[in-house]
């Protein structure tokens, strides 16, 4: 990898520095690779569909709200993993259990957390105002109608709406999580951001 990215470099004629260029083709490629074993996983069990909207959800409204990243890769591909086995698995066991008053009452609070939360940015990798202003107006508006949605096809096709359900649910916990370990009185970056209360 690390040659071809000499040769990457070379070709493009630009004095670019080797170990970002490698470092964002690592990202792309363990991306690719992801969503193509998630796909080839949903086809093998027959919940493709599923498997489209935890990919969609992981991927695209994520970026709006923000949330908890894992530190390392093994503990990024977990959390992944488990996120996907409950996206794509559990809707249909939830189907004949789950009342429209419990559905909709969580559902509500994963709103919520979103409203107040979002975007949820990691403290090495800050936005600008204008771009969290941006993704806070996205991310309210993507839950709230993903919400409504969701309460529409919930007495139609109620595995389809506990799927996105699941999944929006699962971004309120990455988003109340991200928050807690980033800015938790004690945390690593809660003093960074406010300084050490024993200066």
């Amino acid at each position: 990898m690390k040659k071809f990215v000499e040769k990457l470099i070379l070709i493009s004629g630009k004095d670019s520095n080797e170990e970002v260029v490698l470092y964002g083709l690592e990202t792309m490629l363990d991306g690719v690779v992801s969503i193509i074993v998630f796909i080839i996983l949903g086809l093998a069990f027959d919940k493709l569909l599923y498997t489209v909207l935890f990919l969609v959800f992981s991927s695209l409204i994520t970026r709006s709200t923000g949330g908890y990243h894992a530190s390392s890769r093994l503990g990024c591909g977990v959390i992944t993993c488990i996120l996907f086995y409950i996206a794509v698995f559990i809707p249909d066991r939830l189907q004949s259990c789950l009342s429209i008053e419990l559905f909709c009452f969580l559902g509500s609070l994963g709103i919520a957390v979103v409203w107040l939360l979002a975007p949820v940015v990691h403290p090495d990798k800050p936005l600008s105002t204008q771009l969290t202003d941006r993704n806070r107006k996205t991310a309210r508006v993507l839950v709230s109608i993903l919400m409504g949605i969701e309460v529409f096809l919930f007495e139609r096709c109620t595995a389809m709406a506990i799927a996105l359900w699941i999944n929006q649910i699962e971004v309120a916990i990455s988003a109340l999580i991200g928050w807690w370990a980033y800015h938790k009185k004690g945390g690593a970056y809660y003093e960074e951001e406010n300084g050490n209360p024993c200066d």
